[in-house]
């Protein structure tokens, strides 16, 4: 397990590669809860850890910050690429969980990217909160042509504590192709994108789950989708969606 402590200046040229079944959390919460989250018992007579919750470590980067090795969690982190990608899965087919931390790309830096064959993967995100400039900001791509290449993609909220957002400018805020959306479906409170060709793209996306934009918790305001700059909607590309 890696767990990061917070500190009062990010880290800068944050580069972090996760083992298969490694995770990473952040001092967002505390190295027993982190230890618990990772399935992780010390051995009796084992050295008391004590670091109590705190404030979320920053990661700063111009590439790449966190790289998955497959059968991962990430969490309770503050993720910053000026280039690369926030979070990077290529080629994983024993998944991921990822919850609870912002991905903020600046550039054409791309926040969480599924690439490559993830045949037999499935990557579930929950309370994640996820803004690009140039890049996109959630994308999740197979080979194709089996929607089951990408793997499967869920992302859940209870609306109130766990939110989910992508807000991008010029890049794509959602791009799923070749990807399962699972049984849990893919939800957010908003999706925004001002000035990209394509807002939103679900595509070969199979039979089992859909897309929902919520809104705000009171159920007053829908979530903004896919704006460009003259106030008329950019395409939505879909082969499924709810």
């Amino acid at each position: 397990m890696v767990f990061v402590l917070s500190s009062g200046s990010p880290y800068s040229s944050a580069a972090i590669s996760l083992n298969s079944g490694q995770t990473i959390a952040g001092q967002a919460i505390s190295i027993a809860t982190a230890l618990t989250d990772a399935g992780i018992t010390l051995a009796p007579n084992s050295q008391t850890l004590t670091f109590p919750a705190s404030t979320t470590p920053v990661l700063n980067n111009g590439a790449t910050i966190v790289t998955l090795g497959g059968n991962n969690l990430v969490e309770d982190l503050s993720i910053n690429p000026t280039a690369g990608n926030g979070i990077l899965g290529n080629n994983i087919t024993t998944g991921a969980t990822i919850r609870d931390l912002t991905v903020t790309g600046t550039g054409a830096a791309n926040g969480i990217n599924f690439t490559g064959t993830s045949t037999g993967s499935t990557f579930n995100l929950s309370n994640v909160g996820v803004t690009t400039a140039g890049g996109m900001a959630l994308s999740d791509v197979g080979p194709g042509p089996a929607a089951t290449t990408g793997g499967t993609i869920n992302a859940t909220q209870n609306n109130t504590t766990t939110v989910n957002t992508l807000t991008s400018t010029t890049g794509t805020a959602l791009n799923l192709a070749n990807s399962t959306i699972g049984a849990s479906g893919v939800t957010f409170r908003s999706i925004s994108a001002n000035g990209a060709s394509s807002g939103i793209v679900l595509n070969n996306t199979g039979n089992t789950g859909g897309l929902t934009v919520t809104g705000n918790s009171a159920g007053i305001c829908g979530g903004s989708v896919a704006v460009n700059p003259v106030g008329t909607p950019a395409t939505v590309t879909a082969s499924h969606r709810s």
